[in-house]
């Protein structure tokens, strides 16, 4: 998606409010239009679902980009209750990819939380700035990755040692530990990806070692995970199958399901 790829080129600003002059090269002399934005992060969790929640960003930024290559500019936008009050631009006349996020620079929305990440908010749209347009957009950021919640069930206290990583596809390197016993947090991945889970333990004195690689594959369409998911991971020491359910809210769908773990073999 065009949107993935140009994002990657904000990360050349080391600050917000920062514009590339008009150039010979652009069109209509360098015209201008006056563009009014309303920018929002879609947040919103239904009441019946309030278990779930999503921070709210206090600020986006609205990226003005002219190609892969060139950013025009880009500015930090408050927001109340997720919400922008109508700002108006002068924007030199060009095609434009214009976007909503909360983290300008991609690595760093992994870089939050001890390396867990964080939700990743992301809208865009492209658009054709004419001499003397004036006109609106209306971009609202929606949560562009997924999140992985893990637990363990009660019956895991026969096992010992036991520790469960969790990596995706996207990031083969960025392994999340979740050990037994600790306080699990969650961890944030892109979306798109498949997700593998492998488990260490030791089961009446004998160290084991298994990989479930796709442990999505009961609980998202062709094991792929969508954006805005919040998937809920239980490992219970059984062999019977778990039971796998979903409920869904007005933006974030929270998946639960099980992983079975035989420790006999």
């Amino acid at each position: 998606m065009r949107i993935k790829r140009v994002i990657s080129v904000l990360c050349a600003l080391l600050t917000f409010g920062v514009s590339i002059s008009c150039s010979n090269s652009d069109i209509d002399n360098c015209g201008t239009g006056n563009v009014t934005f309303n920018i929002s992060a879609d947040h919103y969790i239904n009441e019946s679902r309030a278990t779930v929640e999503l921070p709210v960003p206090d600020t986006l930024i609205l990226g003005m980009l002219r190609d892969a290559n060139q950013v025009y500019k880009a500015i930090k936008v408050p927001l109340n209750n997720g919400v922008s009050s109508p700002f108006t631009q002068i924007v030199s006349t060009n095609t434009y990819t214009f976007v909503a996020t909360n983290y300008v620079f991609r690595d760093s929305v992994y870089a939050q939380n001890k390396g867990r990440g964080d939700a990743w908010y992301l809208a865009g749209e492209e658009r054709t700035v004419n001499t003397g347009d004036e006109f609106q957009i209306n971009l609202t950021a929606s949560v562009y990755n997924f999140k992985v919640t893990l637990e363990y069930s009660d019956g895991f206290n026969v096992l010992e040692n036991c520790v469960a990583t969790v990596y995706v596809n996207s990031y083969p390197d960025r392994k999340i530990e979740y050990p037994h016993s600790t306080d699990l947090g969650e961890a944030w991945f892109d979306s798109g990806s498949t997700m593998t889970i492998e488990l260490d333990f030791t089961y009446n004195g004998v160290k084991k070692h298994k990989v479930y690689s796709n442990a999505l594959s009961e609980l998202a369409p062709e094991g792929v995970a969508q954006p805005a998911t919040w998937y809920h991971i239980t490992l219970t020491p059984t062999v019977a199958s778990g039971d796998v359910s979903i409920t869904v809210s007005s933006v974030i769908e929270k998946v639960n399901g099980g992983i079975d773990v035989n420790p006999k073999n």
